[in-house]
């Protein structure tokens, strides 16, 4: 799974899944800190990804667009999003990466 936004908590966090992880863009210069992108390997179907965290834990994960649909999807962290959020968000993406055969 390849990180895009270098926003720290997510960045880490998502890293942590046993998962091949590198910075896309990693001047952090250019990197927004309000959303953290995420691109899954070939062959898995991020919207599908997408489709098993809302049901499992109603978190809602943005997709992509043109030819990034299905390839990446979009974790929002704008405004106060607290700890307890973003680890019910892990914990579910953790669940739903598992399920698809990610450990």
């Amino acid at each position: 799974m390849f990180i895009v936004s270098p926003d720290s908590y997510d960045n880490e966090s998502v890293s942590t899944f046993n998962i091949e992880s590198s910075i896309i863009f990693p001047d952090e210069s250019i990197a927004s800190n309000t959303v953290t992108a995420v691109k899954v390997p070939e062959g898995i179907d991020a919207d599908h990804i997408r489709k098993i965290v809302s049901s499992k834990g109603n978190v809602i994960l943005a997709g992509a667009y043109g030819e990034l649909t299905g390839k990446m999807f979009r974790i929002g962290h704008m405004g106060y999003v607290s700890p307890q959020e973003i680890n019910h968000m892990l914990e579910v993406l953790g669940e739903a990466l598992q399920e698809i055969g990610i450990s």
